[in-house]
């Protein structure tokens, strides 16, 4: 978000608080049918969502610093968005935002014969990793 943002000098901000302000909905994750951006909290307030035309991280991180949208993202991609960061943008912790589920996602109209490849290597990386869970099963139980 903007330095100038009244969220911006928190620690951590929940998204309950998030609904009182305009959300950036960039057009990738409009488009993808990913709830990224919620329509509301999970208490049921509104989120108003500003769609935006950003297909390139360089540009989101500019437009994030030049205004007063609150933009949602991973950590994964923060510290992408970071390498642009424009002067005047800061990182808030999220709290209360439902988890997300992340894919490597590419069109298929004129695809890039190496993306199939890529996406075996990233889920490959994130069976290694742990980050990989099937929708269908039950959350593992936490640690007692």
């Amino acid at each position: 978000m903007p330095a100038g943002h009244p969220l911006a000098g928190r620690s951590s901000v929940d998204i309950e608080e998030v609904a009182g302000y305009p959300v950036l909905w960039h057009d990738v994750i409009a488009s993808s049918g990913i709830e990224w951006v919620p329509a509301t909290t999970p208490a049921g307030r509104p989120i108003t969502r500003v769609r935006r035309p950003y297909r390139h991280l360089e540009s989101l991180a500019r437009a994030i610093a030049d205004g007063n949208l609150v933009h949602i993202t991973s950590v994964r991609l923060t510290e992408v968005l970071m390498r642009w960061a424009a002067e005047g943008t800061v990182v808030v912790r999220l709290t209360g935002h439902p988890p997300l589920a992340c894919r490597a996602i590419w069109p298929l109209a004129g695809a890039n014969p190496n993306a199939e490849e890529f996406g075996r290597v990233c889920a490959s990386a994130g069976e290694a990793l742990g980050w990989l869970q099937d929708p269908d099963e039950p959350e593992p139980a936490a640690p007692q």
